[in-house]
């Protein structure tokens, strides 16, 4: 690049002449940018620059050992870009009786309906609103589902640490034929065959599934162990917001409520995240997959002070879905991302990650353009800071970083697909830099 004289008028001279003199009766300690700068002219006008050659991809799996796939706290139902995913449940019938509702109570007589409940997660059950051209609002209905029930042919495997096949079972007992949008839909069965699941005593397990019919989209209901309640609608107290079976008493003012022993979601089709940038980059919570990136940055010319740098990738808001989204990026070694797939813990995360910057409420379907300020991340780079190389890597706000108060990363299955690197020009994802020249002229203490 052709470096550009300018002349300054002998008031700027002046004043530099005065700054540097200044700057070379300093003892500070080195700052975080670098060593040796000593004392500087700069070239005032600033060079843009644009890197977009990846050198080193890797999609990252991120687990975490302390919240097995079966302790989820959500539940996800439908299929949306490229993902399916059905439920599992299992339920003991024979821990049903108790003093409150004791064995006699149970019969066809005694009973009056029994339902199956599911609790779906606010923000699935609401209308959302979306401004197009800048004011018009566009109303976007919850997803209509056909629920159907089936009767796995044995319980399923409670140990699965990752999505799973849907088991063997049998025939639908339940068809809903009409399609349900509320959010705590209650899907009628026979009495009888209930009564049937009570007297065998055995642990059974069902299938629940978005059947024919059922508009797309994956949507996220409460699990077992769901913790986070402020993310239902407000409830009754003693309310199960688990799959859970209502049993109505034809004389009985109290409704009893069976609770699974154990739920998953399938996800027995799940989108594979990109491990090379030609095809795409992925961003997803839930099922963790995260990216990470190295640039090239030899067009940068070794004696650059860094004015402004920013990560700018782009998003496709029509294949990427889920709710608000805190976005991080942050500082990692090279060494740790050398695979195309690198699977890691959410601990091994932690070691390897030194956060740069945070986006917060970002929304899936929006968003386009996502850029991260890495300024001091670039000027380190520029003066060898680092013994060995550092990308960058795109991850959730894990509770590692601190301040976190909303759910965790594995609580809402969110997409972001990004724009790779044989996208057109205006989409590729790149490194945009504003710099300046800058000269040592003499000592001083560094």
């Amino acid at each position: 690049m052709t470096r550009t004289t300018v002349i300054l008028t002998a008031l700027m001279v002046c004043a530099l002449v005065f700054a540097g003199l200044l700057a070379g009766c300093t003892s500070d300690l080195p700052n975080e940018l670098g060593h040796d700068l000593g004392i500087i002219t700069m070239d005032t006008v600033l060079a843009p620059l644009s890197m977009e050659t990846i050198t080193q991809f890797s999609a990252l799996d991120v687990t975490d050992p302390e919240v097995p796939y079966g302790s989820l706290q959500t539940l996800y139902l439908g299929t949306q870009g490229g993902n399916t995913s059905s439920m599992l449940v299992n339920f003991d019938f024979g821990d049903v009786f108790s003093d409150e509702f004791p064995e006699e109570l149970f019969t066809s007589e005694n009973i009056q309906t029994v339902n199956f409940s599911l609790t779906m997660l606010d923000f699935y059950g609401n209308k959302r609103f979306t401004t197009s051209d800048g004011d018009t609002l566009e109303v976007i209905e919850p997803v209509g589902i056909h629920y159907w029930i089936s009767v796995l042919d044995a319980p399923f495997d409670t140990t699965s640490t990752a999505p799973v096949a849907i088991p063997p079972h049998g025939l639908a007992i339940f068809q809903d034929q009409e399609g349900n949008r509320g959010k705590e839909p209650l899907l009628p069965l026979d009495k009888n065959l209930f009564l049937q699941w009570v007297a065998s005593g055995e642990i059974i397990g069902f299938l629940i599934e978005a059947g024919p019919g059922s508009d797309p989209g994956l949507v996220g209901y409460a699990a077992r162990e769901l913790t986070f309640y402020s993310q239902l609608e407000a409830i009754g107290a003693g309310t199960v917001v688990a799959p859970d079976f209502v049993v109505n008493f034809v004389s009985e003012e109290v409704n009893y409520q069976m609770p699974p022993m154990a739920d998953i979601s399938t996800f027995h089709e799940l989108r594979t995240a990109p491990t090379d940038p030609v095809d795409g980059m992925m961003f997803r919570t839930g099922l963790r997959s995260y990216l990470a990136l190295l640039f090239d940055l030899s067009d940068l010319p070794a004696n650059s002070y860094i004015n402004r740098a920013a990560l700018r990738v782009m998003s496709e808001p029509d294949s990427s879905f889920g709710t608000l989204t805190t976005l991080q990026i942050s500082e990692m070694d090279s060494l740790d991302f050398t695979n195309p797939a690198t699977s890691m813990t959410v601990d091994e995360l932690d070691r390897a990650l030194e956060p740069t910057a945070t986006l917060s409420s970002v929304d899936p379907y929006q968003v386009e353009i996502i850029e991260f300020n890495v300024t001091d991340y670039v000027q380190r780079r520029i003066n060898n800071v680092y013994t060995g190389r550092r990308g960058l890597a795109i991850t959730a706000d894990e509770a590692f970083f601190g301040a976190n108060f909303g759910v965790p990363p594995d609580f809402y299955f969110n997409v972001f697909r990004l724009f790779g690197t044989n996208a057109p020009d205006s989409l590729l994802p790149q490194l945009r830099i504003t710099y300046s020249l800058v000269d040592e002229v003499n000592g001083g203490t560094p």
